[in-house]
C-alpha cells in the first residue's frame, strides 16, 4: 500500500509537467534550401552550455546510475555495500542539486527565446531536484538498508517527465527512425516503461493477496525498468539538440566554456555518497 500511495501521489503532480509535451529541440530547427543550418540556431546553441550529444548520453548513463543506487540503498563506488552516512550523503546531493540549478537557471536567461531550450533545461533541473528529493526522502524515512519501495513516486516524476518531454518527437517525421540506434533508445522508453506498468500490477495484486514472495521481485523489475525507461527518455532528449546542429559530442563549439565543464563534472558529485 505505500508503494500505491507513494505514486498515487505522483501521479497528481502530472499536471505540473503538461507543458512539457511540447519541448521539442525540432521546433527551432530552419534548415536553409541547401539544408544548411540557419546561423542564429547555431548561436543560440552555442549558449546552450548543458551537456548533450555523446556527452549528455554519458552524464544521464552515470545520473541514472548514482539514482538507482541511492533507491536501492547502495554506494554509488561500491554497489555491494549499503549506504551509510545518510546526513553526509543528504548534505551532498543537496549541494549538487543547488548548483546544477542554478547553473541550469542561468543558461535559461541565456537561451530565452528557445521555449525548446528552456523545457530541456527545465528536465535536467527536475533531474537534479528528484535526486536531492530521494536522498532527503530515505534519510527521513531511516531506512537504512535495500530497496525503498517509498521512492516510486520520485521515479515516476522523472519518468513521466521525459515522457512528455518526448512525445511530440515520436510522432515527426523528420526524425531519422531509420537509424538503429534512435531505434533501441525510443524502444528503452517505451518498453522500459510498458515493463513497468506490468510490474505495478503486479505489485499491486500481490499486495491484495499477501503474497510475500512475488512482491519483492515484482518491486525489482518496476525499479530497475523505471530507471531504463527514465534513461531512454533522457538519451532521446540528447539526440535532440544533434540532429539540430550536427553537433554528437555536444559540447560548446567555441570550447573551453567555463559554466558547461563546471556543470557537466559537478553534476556527478552523488557518486561520492558513501
Amino acid at each position: 500500500m505505500l508503494f500505491l500511495k507513494s505514486t498515487i501521489a505522483a501521479l497528481s503532480t502530472f499536471p505540473l509537467f503538461l507543458p512539457l509535451g511540447s519541448a521539442s529541440p525540432l521546433n527551432i530547427r530552419n534548415d536553409g534550401p541547401q539544408g544548411d543550418f540557419d546561423p542564429q540556431v547555431e548561436q543560440l546553441f552555442g549558449r546552450y552550455n548543458v551537456p548533450y550529444g555523446i556527452l549528455g548520453a554519458i552524464s544521464h548513463a552515470i545520473l541514472i546510475y548514482i539514482l538507482g543506487c541511492h533507491i536501492f540503498g547502495r554506494r554509488p563506488l561500491m554497489p555491494w555495500t549499503y549506504l551509510t552516512y545518510h546526513l553526509v550523503n543528504v548534505i551532498v546531493t543537496s549541494c549538487m542539486a543547488i548548483v546544477t540549478v542554478t547553473l541550469a537557471a542561468l543558461v535559461i536567461s541565456d537561451v530565452q527565446e528557445s521555449r525548446a531550450l528552456v523545457m530541456l533545461l527545465v528536465m535536467h533541473i527536475i533531474f537534479g531536484l528528484v535526486m536531492d528529493g530521494v536522498s532527503v526522502h530515505r534519510y527521513f524515512y531511516r531506512e537504512r538498508n535495500g530497496l525503498m519501495v517509498r521512492l516510486a513516486g520520485w521515479l515516476c516524476v522523472l519518468c513521466v517527465a521525459g515522457l512528455l518531454s518526448n512525445s511530440k518527437r515520436l510522432d515527426d517525421t523528420r526524425w531519422q527512425w531509420s537509424d538503429p540506434g534512435i531505434i533501441l533508445i525510443a524502444v528503452m522508453g517505451v518498453g522500459g516503461g510498458v515493463i513497468a506498468v506490468l510490474s505495478f500490477f503486479l505489485i499491486w495484486r500481490s499486495s491484495s493477496l499477501d503474497d510475500e514472495k512475488r512482491r519483492p521481485i515484482s518491486a525489482s523489475v518496476f525499479f530497475f525498468s523505471g530507471l531504463i525507461c527514465a534513461l531512454g527518455w533522457f538519451w532521446l532528449a540528447d539526440y535532440g539538440p544533434v540532429i539540430v546542429t550536427g553537433n554528437k559530442m555536444g559540447h560548446p563549439r567555441q570550447g573551453g566554456n567555463a559554466l558547461f565543464w563546471l556543470y557537466f563534472v559537478f553534476q556527478w558529485v552523488p557518486i561520492l555518497t558513501i
